[in-house]
């Protein structure tokens, strides 16, 4: 059964739900059975292109020939903009919509202790800073993480007191003393967006970008942007979250793997990846491959009266197309529920 094990790995979400599926047991008939209608996230939504429009609030700038900068046309996402390009992975969590979801929830009740709530009232009373009411976005791109929310409130010279502060364009950057292990340095830019970075150049090069003074070409583009977790990633980068086999495989036909997750739902999570790649044929071969795979890991967990397993694969579906292919699976919040944090230990109570 290991190589079925493998290949739900790969096949729900390639990156998100991987480790979520990851040794699943025998729990009886834990698993929903698809409704009739699931609305997976396979294109953009009236409610995602509203939020993309709001959104917009950098302002298009003017041409630089000297930096090789065409004029832009129109106002800009400032978290998108910020992003280095070129970046092997890239992806954004829609932290306000999580939070309202059942599956943020879920994680508040199961993840979250009595005093991980204290230490995030402490938190907020030193900083001014509401992590569950400011945050909007949370995202990472390469090695930079943006945060973007509402920080009007937030008391930043206090927080970072012990780091180097130096301004940097109309942004403010904190250095952390050298002996301090987390060396992420970080970058206020306005009263809406946080940026980390390995170092000084990573965050000043990202308001460079914010403000026209160096070329902008996300990873990740608002055509892009739906779902409430989106991201795109390279195969060498995404092969690295997956077994060996199922990694080789990825990494030597598709070139890139695009994810969009919705957690409106009350019951389930909804994933959709898309793989593509330049050699039509192998990626191709290597759908189908998967969807037969799947298909006899279906039979082989059923025989072996893994139920568990079994129901999950049924949820799970390969479409194929030329130099694409698509998968698509809903995994149920009753499975999350009972296998991970407190209320896995609550669920043989109930």
């Amino acid at each position: 059964m290991r190589r079925a094990y493998w290949l739900l790995a790969a096949v729900i979400g390639f990156a998100l739900a991987a480790w979520l599926m990851w040794g699943a047991e025998t729990e009886g008939r834990a698993a929903r059975r698809p409704p009739q209608r699931w609305e997976f996230p396979r294109r953009q939504k009236r409610e995602d292109l509203e939020r993309l429009l709001w959104r917009r609030t950098l302002a298009p700038h003017p041409a630089l020939p000297e930096a090789g900068i065409a004029a832009e046309t129109q106002s800009r996402d400032p978290l998108l903009v910020a992003m280095p390009p070129g970046s092997e992975r890239a992806v954004v969590v829609e932290a306000s919509a999580v939070r309202e979801s059942a599956l943020g929830r879920l994680i508040l009740e199961c993840f979250m202790s009595s005093r991980d709530l204290e230490r995030l009232e402490a938190f907020e009373a030193d900083s001014g800073l509401d992590l569950q009411r400011d945050l909007d976005r949370v995202a990472v791109a390469g090695d930079v993480a943006l945060i973007s929310g509402n920080f009007s409130q937030a008391r930043f010279s206090e927080l970072f007191s012990e780091y180097t502060a130096h301004a940097h364009g109309r942004g403010m950057l904190y250095e952390p003393p050298s002996e301090r292990r987390w060396r992420r340095v970080i970058g206020v830019w306005g009263s809406s967006l946080l940026i980390a970075g390995r170092s000084a150049a990573e965050v000043e090069q990202a308001i460079d970008r914010l403000e026209g003074r160096r070329r902008s070409d996300p990873p990740l583009d608002e055509s892009n942007a739906y779902g409430e977790i989106y991201g795109v990633f390279s195969a060498k980068e995404l092969s690295r979250l997956l077994p060996e086999e199922t990694a080789t495989r990825l990494n030597g036909t598709a070139e890139r793997v695009e994810l969009h997750v919705d957690t409106r739902d009350e019951h389930d999570v909804l994933i959709v990846a898309d793989a593509n790649g330049r050699d039509v044929g192998a990626v191709d071969d290597l759908g189908k491959s998967l969807g037969a795979a799947l298909a006899v890991a279906r039979v082989t967990a059923r025989h072996d009266g893994d139920e568990a397993l079994a129901e999950l694969l049924d949820l799970a579906r390969i479409s194929p197309a030329a130099g694409s292919f698509r998968v698509e699976v809903g995994l149920p919040l009753e499975l999350l529920r009972r296998r991970f944090g407190r209320c896995a230990g609550d669920a043989g109570t109930r």
